[in-house]
This record gives structure tokens, C-alpha cells and sequence, in this order.
């Protein structure tokens, strides 16, 4: 199932599901409102406060590391382009006769480095590319070595193979970043905390015989909206919030490979 409309459903579920705790928190409210009407509310509001900080605490929590993780992913896909370019440029420093060979693996290299990304969310597929980008790191690997006079200390060698280097580095950085997800249980405290705070919230608004729908279903918006968009920024290959603006960097780097 496409991942935006499997969020959407889940947003949509939770949204629900908060409508019916804050029905439920009314049900409970009144009962106990008719059995002590004096007392129906001592003491509840510290408790309340507890829980309303924390989902304060978590869905911030949550919502700003999403966001340095969306931002840590599109400066590292504008690295690992500059890093391959800077290995591709330094080909020249090759005999002639070796570099059109290299080039051309570079060109595959970074071929199904895209297909990889593209691939995303079918897992067996990114790592079917992966593993043949792996491949062709190693054939661009032994290439280099062997137009180096086996990688001797020559002026060619430190100049390409440290790059070469730090473009077989990267590509392990990038699979790093694509599958870095914060652990489920925090996404399901998350909405525990959501859940409890609409029980809450329907206890406290028991007395009133027709509670205001706005603020109710306001609320309920606003909360499975911040649940969405969270969910959304940690997958920015499939969500809506995606590092497109990237795109244009990686037309610049495959035109700089086409053959001449």
C-alpha cells in the first residue's frame, strides 16, 4: 500500500480514536459527577497536568528530531553527490587509456544508487541495487588500483584513491540515514499519551451539556495532524515532505558523467 495513504489511514484512525476517548472520558465524568458532585473533580487536575506535559514533552520530543533527521538526510544526499563528483573529476589524473572504462562504471554506480533510492519503500529491490552498486564499487575499486601501478604511492593514487575511499564510506552513511527511525515504542507512547489526554479532557468537560464540538474535534484534528506529519518527515523518499529539491543536483552530476 502506498505509504502516504497508509498514513492517512492511520492520522484518520487515530483522529477517531480520540473522539471516542473524549466520549468515554464524558461517560465516566458524568457517572462519577451523579455519585459525588461535590467532589467528582478533587485532585484530578494534578494528574491531568502530569499527563498533558508529558504528550507535550513527547510529541515535541518526537516532532523536532523527525525534523533534524529530515534535514540530516538532505545534507547527506548533497554530500554523497559531491563526494561522487570529486572521485569522477579525479579520474583525469589516470593514463588515458584507463579512464573511459572507469567512467563508465562510475556512470552505472550512480545509476543504481538512483534506482536504490527510487526502489524505496520496496525493500527487497533497495537491496538488490544496493548490492549491485557493491559490486560496481568494487570493479571501480580494482580498476583504480590497477591504472595506479597497484595503488604505489604516486601522485594519481593520492589523489583518487582517498576520494574512491570516501565514496565507498558514504554510500555505508547513506543506508545508515535511510533506515535511522526513532524505535516504535516511542511512536506508541505517543499515542497512548494522545489517547489518555482526550479521556482527560472528556472527564473535564462532563459537567457541560453540550460541550463545544470545536475545540473538541479541533483538538483531535490538531493532534492526528502532528501524528502524520512526524510519521511523514521520517520517510522523506515516500511521504509527502520529500528532499526533492535534491533532484537537481543529481541532473547536474549525471550530465557531468555523459559521455563526451
Amino acid at each position: 500500500m502506498n505509504f502516504i495513504l497508509l498514513n492517512a489511514l492511520v492520522s484518520v484512525a487515530i483522529f477517531g480514536a480520540i473522539l471516542l476517548f473524549v466520549r468515554i472520558g464524558r461517560w465516566t465524568g458524568a457517572r462519577r459527577l451523579a455519585a459525588d458532585a461535590a467532589a467528582h473533580r478533587a485532585g484530578l487536575g494534578v494528574i491531568e497536568g502530569v499527563v498533558y506535559a508529558l504528550l507535550g514533552l513527547v510529541l515535541a520530543f518526537s516532532f523536532n528530531g523527525a525534523g533534524e533527521r529530515f534535514l540530516a538526510r538532505r545534507a547527506q544526499v548533497g554530500n554523497e553527490l559531491n563526494v561522487i563528483g570529486t572521485a569522477y573529476l579525479r579520474i583525469d589524473v589516470l593514463p588515458a587509456a584507463a579512464q573511459p572504462e572507469i567512467r563508465e562504471q562510475f556512470r552505472r554506480y550512480l545509476a543504481l544508487r538512483r534506482q536504490a533510492v527510487q526502489a524505496i519503500p520496496d525493500i527487497p529491490r533497495v537491496r538488490v541495487h544496493l548490492a549491485e552498486a557493491a559490486a560496481v564499487q568494487e570493479r571501480i575499486w580494482a580498476l583504480a588500483i590497477a591504472a595506479t601501478n597497484g595503488g604505489t604511492a604516486t601522485p594519481a593514487s593520492q589523489l583518487l584513491l582517498p576520494a574512491l575511499n570516501e565514496m565507498i564510506d558514504e554510500q555505508t552513511v547513506a543506508q545508515v540515514a535511510m533506515l535511522q527511525h526513532p524505535p516504535m515504542a516511542i511512536e506508541g507512547v505517543l499515542v497512548a499519551l494522545m489517547l489518555l489526554a482526550a479521556l482527560f479532557t472528556g472527564e473535564a468537560i462532563a459537567e457541560l451539556k453540550r460541550p463545544s464540538r470545536l475545540h473538541v474535534y479541533g483538538m483531535a484534528l490538531l493532534l492526528a495532524v502532528m501524528s502524520f506529519l512526524i510519521r511523514d518527515l521520517e520517510r522523506p523518499m515516500v511521504g509527502l515532505i520529500r528532499i526533492d529539491d535534491t533532484k537537481w543536483m543529481v541532473e547536474d552530476l549525471v550530465k557531468m558523467m555523459a559521455p563526451r
